[in-house]
């Protein structure tokens, strides 16, 4: 799995994020701006991955092969934003183009900052299967039919497994308090 991203910075293309964690929580800033401070990060919109995982189940459904989606962070917007990126895709691997040629590149205001890429092989290195940039990534298990995803976290050229609740902002269920009414804690039955 590949993705292509010769992007010079005198590019009109988005940046992308660097990031560094300080006592267990992630800050980002944008790559280019080299004086710039911090920011906290914030979580991927569960919404996003589930229409991510969503589409990478259908091409895996419909024509068994793999691909990615991309997520960018707007900075002025201050949300996240998804993306598929131009990409050539089969059964086992897939190859990204990160410079968007022929096709419209998403704001330059949007630094790039992580991915959902499917694999058929869940036994691949994640290394292989998350771009070589900073941000949160995650790799879904298309073989097995349900969301199966696994959770990283890259930083300064290091991968490291990440749990997916860690990346993922779940809002709360407006029924959770009506529905555990309903519930009874049992030690065994």
């Amino acid at each position: 799995m590949h993705f292509v991203s010769p992007r010079p910075s005198h590019s009109p293309l988005p940046g992308r994020i660097l990031l560094k964690a300080v006592n267990g929580l992630w800050y980002f800033r944008a790559e280019q701006l080299d004086e710039a401070p911090f920011d906290p990060c914030f979580k991927i919109p569960l919404n996003l991955i589930h229409r991510s995982c969503s589409w990478l189940g259908l091409l895996w459904e419909h024509y068994r092969r793999v691909g990615c989606v991309l997520f960018y962070w707007s900075a002025v917007q201050r949300h996240w934003v998804m993306d598929v990126p131009p990409q050539h895709v089969s059964e086992h691997d897939f190859r990204c183009d990160l410079t968007y040629a022929g096709f419209v590149s998403p704001d330059r205001n949007h630094l790039l900052a992580g991915s959902v890429s499917s694999t058929s092989a869940p036994s691949d290195p994640a290394d292989q299967a998350i771009g070589a940039f900073d941000g949160f990534h995650f790799v879904q298990d298309v073989t097995r039919g349900l969301v199966v995803l696994n959770g990283f976290v890259r930083s300064q050229g290091e991968t490291v497994p990440a749990s997916v609740p860690m990346l993922v902002d779940v809002p709360p269920d407006p029924l959770w308090a009506q529905w555990t009414q309903r519930v009874r804690l049992a030690e065994a039955l």
